[in-house]
């Protein structure tokens, strides 16, 4: 046997469900604010999610096709110690060379900017389909504080990251003397090949690493 509550009855005859009371003033001001904190989440959620969707790619504009002798951007990204990927800082944190007038920027989404990532246009001549010979980029003094920098980047195995069409290039900063522990060399020179299908850049590689 279960119990149920009585229905009341109104002074008008009609039926009335137990207990009820229409709703105070109060009582409407909280669920309009609790339908508004819902909104703003779902606003906040969808935008969280439209940044994190952004793909590093994005940042830029163009088709990826190239015309002959059309410039191809080389962007620096970061570097930091192999055995710590996680620790990352700008490309020019290290006393590389550097372009001569303000670069442009490039930035991802959310995430890649959490992870370090800052694009920064290198400003080194490359055309599509052109060969570049081989010479200097700059000519830099290196006094013992930039030494030292390089020294420190090389014992904790710096890498690089560098991008050409959206495409990722790796290397290694320098390396340590394999019979002399206090001997450091640094990679002055970079050999990069750039394949393509015809008008689009397809693969990019570091075959070469000197110092």
């Amino acid at each position: 046997l279960k119990t149920r509550p009585t229905a009341q009855v109104g002074s008008e005859g009609r039926r009335k469900p137990p207990n009820s009371r229409p709703p105070s003033t109060p009582d409407l001001a909280a669920a309009a604010a609790a339908d508004e904190m819902l909104l703003l989440r779902g606003l906040l959620l969808a935008a969280l999610l439209a940044v994190a969707r952004s793909p590093l790619a994005s940042a830029s504009e163009s088709d990826h096709k190239y015309k002959i002798s059309e410039p191809v951007k080389l962007w620096v990204n970061k570097v930091g110690p192999y055995n710590n990927p996680q620790e990352t800082y700008n490309y020019y944190s290290l006393p590389f060379c550097q372009p001569a007038e303000n670069p442009a920027h490039k930035w991802g989404g959310l995430g890649e900017v959490l992870g370090g990532n800052e694009l920064i246009d290198s400003q080194i001549d490359i055309q599509f389909l052109k060969n570049v010979d081989k010479g200097p980029i700059c000519t830099i003094e290196l006094d013992a504080k930039k030494v030292q920098q390089f020294t420190d980047a090389i014992e904790s195995s710096y890498w690089f990251e560098l991008f050409i069409d959206d495409l990722p290039l790796w290397g290694f900063v320098g390396e340590t003397d394999k019979n002399n522990e206090n001997k450091h060399y640094l990679y002055t020179h970079k050999n990069i090949v750039v394949k393509y299908n015809g008008n689009r850049v397809r693969v990019a590689l570091i075959c070469d690493l000197k110092h």
